[in-house]
């Protein structure tokens, strides 16, 4: 007999999870989309530590899930087959879940598709730069920028 409790209280606990990832992916597209490099960058070490409370809660799931006779099937399957009485509660679990998914999914792609087009537009500035520079005096000195370069290294 599969043990619905010790399921359905991971999966709460891994809902949970999700739901402070969200958070912060929300957080993490505010800092890109306001250009606040600083806070992004302060922010690594959040998400370097809710990565690894993914992978950790990741290797929890599918050892509970082998040990209770899930290993093979998809969380749908296991609705088809569960008693009566846990249905209510899985298909809550399964519902919710999968919207927090999509959602952390969502603001990702979206947060790529920003950074990728600030980053083609800083790319395309650079290849249209002219090659001119100021002088201390605010004068224009027109130069290549390969030779200033070599110059200076």
């Amino acid at each position: 007999m599969h043990n619905y409790d010790a399921i359905i209280e991971f999966f709460e606990q891994y809902i949970n999870h999700y739901r402070e990832l969200l958070a912060f992916e929300n957080q993490k597209l505010q800092y890109i989309v306001s250009n606040n490099v600083t806070e992004l960058s302060n922010s690594f070490g959040k998400e370097q530590a809710l990565i690894m409370k993914s992978n950790n809660l990741e290797a929890k799931r599918v050892s509970l899930l082998k040990q209770e006779g899930f290993s093979e099937k998809k969380f749908s399957d296991m609705l088809e087959n569960c008693p009566e009485e846990y249905l209510p509660k899985l298909s809550s679990i399964f519902s919710e879940l999968s919207k927090y998914i999509f959602e952390v999914k969502r603001i990702n792609d979206e947060a790529m598709n920003i950074v990728n087009a600030k980053l083609s537009h800083i790319e395309e500035k650079l290849q249209n730069n002219t090659g001119e520079i100021y002088d201390g005096k605010g004068d224009k000195k027109h130069t290549d920028v390969s030779s200033s370069l070599s110059k200076n290294i």
